[in-house]
């Protein structure tokens, strides 16, 4: 899905930049001194690709259409809270900006992205109703989701032998070091070394290697440790937080706001219900005879739509969706199949 959503950023700003360039025979490539000209490159992506993005066109106007039906809105503060919640999971800004560029996108195209999902969200959302009874009956259903155990959230740099660990441990006692550099530039782990070294958050009880849980467990907040030997690797560990068990209680402020948004996310409406809700009294005329057949797909309930990365059967009931396993955060994410991807830089 993630791909999906790449790939339909690029064909939007290619097409988008189509109208622009015109037939511009500036290169994009030389290939043993044969030209690529823009205007080849956009052909063929309007060729390849054309149907798919002008669909997906259509059905955001008709959710923006819903949207603005529904007199719903989506404020800065609700924009740039879930970017900030998505920026504090990277280690530093270096690691932000790469996933920024992983994902073919600038900070003004992530917010777009961002502000769209919000509005989606909201439209979902907007019929749910709830009273403290559903949702006690709720939480009982899923009580031992909604327990915590303690959880901590690591940064690793896994080396081979212990010399080079002693070497890098040394260099972490210069304030100025970086945990996250040093952690790019020597780590072993292909997985946490793109993300400054930081693992995703665990419980302490589940922490791998087995070998790191005691010293873990006796850690401080900010504490780097000695080189540590486990499974034939030397391991340097820091503590970026450490979050104590919770117990599954309704009465607790924290897991009640999580059981609620795990209610509405549950019983929010599918994007696919929306679009052809909205398909039956929108107008769509399509101008370029390439794409004239299109308009069927928009003015016959039959027809297949723009799945924004869902795929489910027509008439098919969405299943329900469980809470989120115990020692991991409930996911704020839309049911509208296609979503901020979560930075694939920072912990997730």
């Amino acid at each position: 899905m993630r791909k999906l959503c790449r790939s339909l950023s690029v064909l939007l700003a290619a097409v988008a930049t189509l109208t622009v360039i015109g037939c511009s025979n500036q290169p994009v490539a030389i290939v043993n001194g044969s030209r690529i000209s823009k205007k080849e490159f956009y052909d063929r992506l309007e060729q390849t690709g054309g149907q798919q993005v002008l669909a997906d066109l259509i059905a955001r106007r008709m959710l923006q259409s819903q949207f603005d039906a529904a007199k719903l809105q989506v404020t800065d503060a609700e924009i740039n809270g879930e970017i900030q919640k998505l920026r504090e999971r990277a280690p530093d800004d270096a690691a932000w900006q790469g996933f920024l560029k992983q994902q073919g996108m600038t900070e003004v195209q992530f917010k777009d992205f961002v502000t769209f999902q919000l509005k989606v969200k909201k439209l979902a959302e907007k019929d749910v109703k709830y009273t403290d009874q559903d949702l006690q009956k709720f939480f009982e259903k899923y009580r031992m989701q909604f327990g915590r155990p303690a959880t901590v959230t690591l940064s690793e740099i896994v080396v081979a032998d212990k010399a080079k660990a002693d070497q890098i441990r040394q260099q972490l006692n210069d304030p100025k070091a970086s945990f996250a550099t040093l952690a790019r530039q020597n780590s072993l782990s292909g997985y946490t070394r793109e993300r400054g070294g930081v693992r995703p958050e665990e419980p302490i009880t589940q922490v791998m290697p087995e070998g790191l849980r005691g010293i873990v467990a006796n850690m401080t907040v900010g504490q780097i440790s000695q080189p540590i030997k486990a499974d034939s690797q030397w391991y340097i560990v820091k503590l970026d937080a450490k979050n104590p068990a919770e117990k599954a209680d309704f009465s607790n402020p924290k897991i009640k706001e999580r059981v609620k948004e795990q209610y509405v996310l549950q019983n929010a409406r599918q994007v696919q219900d929306i679009i052809e809700e909205a398909r039956n009294t929108a107008r769509v005329q399509i101008l370029d005879p390439k794409y004239k057949d299109m308009e069927k797909m928009f003015g016959k309930p039959q027809q297949a739509l723009p799945s924004f990365g869902e795929q489910r059967p027509e008439g098919a009931k969405a299943p329900a969706a469980a809470p989120a396993p115990a020692g991991q955060p409930a996911a704020p994410a839309p049911p509208a199949g296609q979503q901020p991807a979560a930075p694939a830089v920072p912990a997730s």
